[in-house]
């Protein structure tokens, strides 16, 4: 009697796994194959820092080059979108204003702020990685007679960020 069960129970399994006989269709990977990035530059100043030091702002633009705009108001913004693979990023340059001493200017308190945010995206434009944003906001006091020495150690770029993208839109940060 139990080989007849056993007999039985083995060909009802063969019954019910022969009913299920279709593919089982895997997850569909993510169809937005990426072929650009797009990166969002941005840098805030505030008074303080307008009212002693100019500013440039030297970024790589769509098409790889290395442009320089000069930052003529406390926000500067650029949006760029580059096909990959694509290095990209941006830097801020600061020059004391003409007639200005570091030697006798009094101290003072200065703060400033980045924003670089990048995302891969397909050739529709539509998203093919992760967004990913860096920011931080700076605040710094140099001393009376120390701003010589500040500019001199900053070598003329207050901030600077730089990125290699690969072909699949993956960021690494790089030197300028």
């Amino acid at each position: 009697m139990t080989l007849a069960a056993v007999l039985c129970c083995t060909g009802m399994m063969s019954v019910f796994t022969g009913c299920n006989n279709k593919p089982v269709t895997p997850p569909s990977p993510q169809t937005n194959k990426a072929t650009d990035v797009v990166m969002e530059y941005a840098y805030t100043i505030d008074t303080v820092l307008q009212n002693r030091f100019n500013f440039t702002v030297e970024y790589y633009d769509n098409d790889g080059q290395i442009k320089m705009e000069a930052m003529n108001g406390l926000t500067w913004k650029k949006s760029v979108k580059a096909p990959l693979p694509a290095t990209l990023g941006a830097r801020l340059k600061i020059q004391l204003k003409e007639g200005l001493d570091p030697a006798t200017m009094p101290k003072f308190k200065f703060t400033y702020s980045y924003s670089f945010a990048y995302q891969a995206v397909d050739k529709d434009g539509k998203e093919a990685g992760t967004l990913l944003v860096v920011k931080d906001t700076v605040t710094s006091s140099p001393k009376e007679g120390m701003v010589q020495q500040l500019l001199d150690s900053l070598d003329g770029v207050l901030d600077q960020h730089c990125y290699d993208f690969d072909a699949k839109g993956n960021a690494s940060a790089r030197e300028w």
